[in-house]
């Protein structure tokens, strides 16, 4: 599934944040790992230099865990040079570190990671190591994986790819799903609905989560499922946080507009809020 990986490199330390994960990964998917930097045309040439140094040498200590890590630079605009590299090299997983401090019109991941997400035809794994607990400093295994679903054919797109990362890497799957009806919310606070609760909801709901939890636990999978309350983006991140070790898995329909506004998609506020690797299928591979 994941057989190269592209890491896009800044020079500045923030891809150390993901390259923690690469590993662990790589070592489960026997895969190979380019580390990528893309130069703007507007860099100095002593910045330039020293950055291809680090780049060396963080691909230097990289293959000593996963056997191969080619170093490669690049010049152009950052966001469509990675997504365009990955298609030429056949890379198949997109591992980058963001800020985590856009704006919610912007998107909350940053420009660039935000554009690459929306634009890339393959998964991309994103983490903003600004926003991780001291756990990820005490360990950089992943031990659990956590699947937001809301019922739709959608949102089980993600599914496969839980499957065989857990199958690789002997991980737990958690399934969740958010009680939420589509339709009014209140403005003033964000994810409260503007409606009664409908007693039924849960019973439907956690019917749901038994039946998909059955069918992975049939292939042989650990898997659990928990129901909660709430908006989807702020519960998704909440129980992350609470559940150590975890990535989160899932399929975004890349929204934008008045649906940001009212609460930032599952996707971007999961890697802001959770301070998890975020494993992201994007709309542009649907």
């Amino acid at each position: 599934m994941f057989k190269k990986i592209l890491v896009p490199f800044d020079g500045f330390g923030l891809a150390d944040g993901i390259l923690r994960f690469i590993p662990q990964l790589a070592k489960g998917f026997d895969s190979s790992v380019i580390l990528l930097w893309v130069m703007t045309p507007n860099g100095t040439r002593s910045s330039s230099a020293l950055t291809v140094v680090e780049l060396e040498e963080a691909a230097r200590q990289l293959s000593l865990e996963v056997g191969e890590a080619i170093p490669m630079v690049t010049v152009g605009s950052p966001a469509a040079t990675i997504v365009r590299v990955a298609s030429e090299e056949g890379c198949d997983l997109i591992a980058m570190a963001t800020h985590g401090r856009g704006t919610i019109s912007r998107g909350l991941l940053g420009s660039v990671s935000d554009d690459v997400v929306r634009n890339s035809p393959i998964p991309t794994m994103v983490f903003a190591p600004g926003k991780a607990d001291k756990d990820w400093s005490e360990t950089t295994e992943i031990d659990r994986i956590i699947v937001p679903l809301d019922g739709t054919d959608y949102a089980e797109t993600a599914l496969p790819y839980a499957e065989e990362m857990a199958r690789r890497l002997d991980l737990e799957i958690i399934l969740i799903r958010v009680n939420y009806r589509e339709g009014v919310y209140s403005l003033g606070v964000a994810g409260v609905p503007a409606f009664p609760e409908d007693p039924n909801v849960q019973i439907r709901d956690e019917g749901y989560l038994k039946k998909v939890t059955g069918q992975l636990q049939r292939k042989g999978l650990q898997v659990r499922w928990e129901w909660l309350k709430g908006s989807p983006p702020h519960r998704t991140a909440g129980f992350a946080r609470k559940t150590h070790g975890s990535m989160i898995v899932l399929a975004t329909k890349g929204h934008s507009g008045i649906e940001r506004l009212i609460g930032g998609s599952v996707s971007e506020l999961a890697v802001v809020e959770s301070g998890d690797p975020v494993l992201i299928i994007s709309p542009v591979e649907e």
